[in-house]
């Protein structure tokens, strides 16, 4: 794994060199034993080109990191605690903290970005549709952290969503749970799918995102909804045998891309730590009027402007409800 990171990250600054990107890299974890390590392949986004790793242990992350100093400018880090060993939590976010210099780190959730990844994806996939993906009937199997989360998003933008498991008690408290969670307003509520294939054919979507060794779907003669789209995020939905006749049929199976959320988190993390370098936090008087610069709790009569010390835009005046009022004439002329 080492010597293909080495060329991989000296792709990296050949293309950034050229293209004149920034470098920079991706360290997710996962609690799957069996998957160990790996790396993710090279990418471009607007500014950056970058390349990643899938870990699962500190020593690794820890030798990726030796191997990144003065390779790269900024570095991604997955801070879910996925993985875990007899002795207690091996920490990713922690080795990288301790070996990168911090102000090149960033971080995310890997899982997160999975499930906002999938609504993004089913929102373009549904966009000529006047209701989009709203009460559509979507199958979820797996109900792990990625089927909790996808299918508490997905119940409070009006989809019908069902959920299967392999621990039928566990699924069903997790159900109980996204129900008494999601928005009162949200008509719709998460059912339990006990048994697949009998009751397949009622889903306009299937979305997998478990990791089992079985095959789901064993069975090429199960009836299917008429334009039935599959989504597979985890692995081995199929069988060979049923894969190769679904596609020979022409029916729709998508494979997750997760390239433009990845390029989206990048631009946006690092667009946001410049913006927020130029905030400046303070609280001025000007003219006997109290000042306060975005970001900041005031009082009633606050002033909140873009910096209490050259202010140049005028948000509002807190009022005792703690809402902003618009701020006189006479004031204005005070302050700018």
């Amino acid at each position: 794994m080492f010597d293909k990171l080495k060329v991989l990250l000296n792709d990296i600054h050949k293309i950034s060199k050229k293209e004149k990107k920034s470098r920079a890299f991706i360290i997710s974890n996962t609690a799957d034993k069996k998957t160990k390590k790996y790396l993710t392949p090279l990418r471009k986004s607007a500014n950056c080109v970058y390349g990643g790793a899938v870990v699962y242990d500190d020593l690794t992350t820890k030798k990726i990191c030796q191997l990144l100093k003065n390779k790269i400018d900024y570095l991604f880090v997955d801070t879910e605690k996925k993985a875990s060993r007899k002795n207690g939590a091996i920490n990713i976010e922690r080795t990288v903290r301790e070996n990168i210099n911090l102000e090149k780190i960033f971080y995310f959730k890997a899982n997160d970005l999975t499930v906002d990844a999938t609504s993004n994806f089913m929102e373009l996939l549904f966009h000529k549709d006047i209701r989009n993906v709203s009460n559509k009937k979507i199958l979820i199997i797996g109900a792990g952290n990625i089927g909790f989360k996808l299918s508490l998003k997905l119940i409070e933008r009006g989809v019908k969503v069902f959920l299967n498991g392999k621990r039928k008690i566990d699924t069903t408290n997790l159900i109980s749970a996204i129900n008494k969670i999601k928005p009162d307003a949200t008509m719709n509520k998460v059912k339990h799918l006990p048994k697949i294939e009998n009751n397949i054919d009622q889903f306009d979507v299937i979305i997998n995102v478990t990791n089992g060794t079985n095959k789901i779907l064993k069975n090429k003669k199960i009836l299917l909804k008429k334009n039935v789209i599959f989504l597979e995020i985890g692995k081995n939905l199929f069988s060979n045998e049923v894969l190769n006749h679904y596609l020979n049929i022409g029916i729709s199976i998508f494979r997750l891309d997760m390239s433009n959320s990845f390029n989206e988190l990048i631009e946006k993390k690092i667009n946001t730590k410049n913006e927020w370098k130029k905030i400046k936090f303070s609280r001025n008087k000007k003219n006997g009027l109290n000042l306060i610069s975005l970001g900041l709790l005031g009082k009633n009569g606050d002033i909140v402007v873009d910096d209490s010390t050259n202010p140049k835009i005028i948000y509002g005046k807190i009022n005792k409800k703690r809402n902003l009022d618009n701020v006189s004439k006479k004031d204005k002329k005070k302050i700018i």
